[in-house]
């Protein structure tokens, strides 16, 4: 079964969620699978304000999925750009990495989230880890036809490559 929270963060009910938690829900609690938890559910529906109940709550920002996917890799993926600027001023890690080596900066590149990269990049997410399959955020940016990703990410590259021109 789906534990109540993760209707209500579903949902995008954040004035249930609060009642929920005040009466002993646990912020972290993921279904029964262990593979989705209430802050995933909220990312997913592009809810800020019950993503912020959550996390005030004490919900584990790195909470990781049974792939290894965080709800920053959710944000990044479906360009929920003020969700992900919430998770990282919680404490989410920029730089984890999935069971597959994709990093949140990875997922963004791929999706075509140009805010989500150009907010990493300025937080300081790295450009040059290579997943599994070999590839970099500016492979998958080029992959997908993302051209100004791919100029933003060749900037940044070259800038941490050289960080005293």
């Amino acid at each position: 079964g789906t534990p109540r929270l993760m209707f209500a963060s579903k949902a995008g009910a954040p004035g249930i969620v609060r009642l929920l938690l005040q009466y002993g829900a646990h912020a972290g609690q993921a279904d029964n699978a262990g593979n989705i938890f209430a802050l995933i559910c909220a990312v997913g529906g592009g809810h800020l304000e019950v993503c912020r109940e959550l996390l005030l709550a004490r919900a584990d920002v790195n909470q990781v999925t049974t792939v290894g996917r965080t709800a920053l890799m959710y944000a990044c993926v479906l360009g929920h750009t003020d969700i992900v600027i919430l998770l990282v001023e919680f404490g989410a890690n920029i730089e984890r990495v999935t069971v597959s080596g994709t990093t949140p900066l990875m997922f963004a590149s791929k999706s075509g989230r140009i805010d989500a990269v150009r907010y990493l990049l300025l937080m300081g997410a790295l450009t040059d880890p290579v997943n599994y399959g070999g590839k970099t955020a500016m492979d998958l940016a080029t992959e997908e036809g993302h051209a100004e990703i791919v100029e933003i990410l060749h900037v940044a590259a070259t800038q941490q490559a050289n960080p005293n021109p």
